[in-house]
């Protein structure tokens, strides 16, 4: 629970640079030295105060029990209109390309799973370029709107596809499993450490840019049929075996005499 929610208005510093037993880095402008002094002295003047800037990792060497809430992702305060029949992808980025797929590979992708089950797109005016190609598919539908507008389509879904983004943790919350493409990815079902304890806690819904889209349409398949699919590597391969799943009759019984 919280009480009041303040926005930093803007940074101290238009550029930070860090020296650390790394090197010298450039991408720490999120870090708590970038909060300007009135807003940090604030802050700081509490009984507590934790740093939660993910990427400095305070957050493992603080006193509550962080741990226990690490795969744990509270649900938006969004009602949904109930389960729907489709899986949504989000294929590019308003933001950012650091995760960018090639536009062929979103076609060929898009194209193989709406044979099977409806594809909601998410798209916005900078992003429709890169989907033009697809979305004249059979059994395709646009989807536009806000953050709130968006997690209601994200809750409903039956399984999210995309790229890392922040949008994966929206599905979290809601349950909805998760497919996701990663330039940090090394293989399937694998992230670098350093993503993995930051960003990406999830590693068997990991997969590198542009990976096989067979694997892809046959592991969200497999989720479809059981959702729990979602938490087995190579489920593609198939996931009744690989978590010896019974789907039995009964063959042979003996009787139990006298309780023995």
């Amino acid at each position: 629970m919280y009480e009041d929610i303040k926005i930093i208005p803007c940074k101290k510093y238009s550029k930070i640079v860090i020296d650390s037993q790394f090197g010298r880095e450039e991408t720490f402008i999120g870090a708590i030295e970038n909060v300007p002094d009135e807003i940090r002295s604030e802050m700081e003047s509490y009984d507590r105060f934790y740093d939660l800037h993910i990427d400095s990792l305070k957050f493992t060497t603080y006193d509550f029990d962080w741990l226990r809430h690490f795969y744990t992702f509270p649900k938006p305060e969004t009602v949904i209109s109930g389960p729907g029949d489709y899986v949504l992808f989000h294929l590019a980025s308003n933001l950012s390309d650091v995760h960018q797929l090639e536009k062929w590979y979103s076609k060929r992708l898009v194209e193989q799973c709406s044979k099977f089950i409806k594809c909601k797109l998410i798209v916005t005016d900078k992003t429709k370029d890169f989907l033009i190609d697809i979305l004249s598919l059979p059994n395709i539908e646009t989807i536009e709107g806000n953050l709130e507008e968006i997690s209601k389509e994200i809750g409903a879904a039956r399984a999210f596809v995309g790229i890392d983004s922040g949008l994966k943790y929206i599905a979290y919350a809601f349950s909805v499993p998760v497919i996701c493409f990663s330039k940090h990815s090394t293989q399937p079902y694998r992230v670098l450490p350093s993503h993995k304890i930051r960003w990406m806690p999830f590693e068997t819904d990991c997969f590198p840019l542009n990976f096989d889209t067979s694997c892809i349409s046959k592991t969200l398949e497999a989720i479809l049929e059981n959702k729990a699919a979602s938490i087995i590597p190579y489920s593609a391969a198939g996931f009744d075996n690989i978590a010896i799943f019974r789907k039995y009759q009964l063959n042979e019984t003996e009787s139990i005499l006298n309780g023995n």
